[in-house]
């Protein structure tokens, strides 16, 4: 379930509508797949596995079919940050700090939890925080900017939905006036 956090990292709501209204006023479109496509999966062994990794693409083929789409991807990839990943702490503070891409930047929480720090455009509404967990997606416009972290759970496993092949980059300059 999607929460809304000031940018401070403070809770605010969890009320659907709430968050749905600030994400949608900065421009974020975001959804919830069914929770039934994601039961049984082992995320023990999700990463490290590429035939388990295949079979949850092929579960969830349906919504990604109409999420590419809508928006016009073409590739996916499923990634993910736990405490056994090497250089954790280093990739978490290159994310942590704010950013943008220039193509979209686009993900599909399969387990865990990540919270995204939104800068909306001017006109766009404050800078606010959002908590995505499982069955939550998000689609962060290109050029928008924003930084990610990891709760205290410390995990997340996602998938990446792509324009073009995956091999955008965080710029961390700001954007040009």
């Amino acid at each position: 379930m999607m929460k809304l956090l000031s940018a401070q990292g403070a809770f605010v709501t969890d009320e659907p509508n709430t968050v749905s209204q600030a994400l949608q006023q900065a421009g974020i479109p975001h959804g919830k797949w069914d929770p039934a496509l994601f039961s049984g999966i082992d995320y023990d062994t999700l990463l490290s596995n590429p035939n388990l990794q295949e079979a949850v693409l092929k579960t969830v083929a349906q919504p990604l079919a109409t999420l590419k789409s809508s928006f016009g991807y073409l590739t996916e990839d499923i990634i993910g940050l736990t405490p056994q990943t090497p250089n954790l702490g280093g990739i978490l503070k290159q994310f942590r700090a704010e950013h943008h891409h220039t193509d979209d930047e686009v993900r599909v929480i399969l387990h865990g939890e990540g919270i995204f720090g939104i800068i909306p455009s001017a006109g766009k509404g404050e800078p606010f925080e959002v908590s995505l967990t499982q069955c939550d997606w998000i689609v962060i416009p290109e050029n928008t900017r924003h930084y990610f972290y990891l709760t205290e759970e410390n995990t997340v496993i996602a998938l990446r939905v792509f324009k073009d092949n995956p091999q955008w980059e965080a710029i961390y300059e700001p954007l040009p006036a």
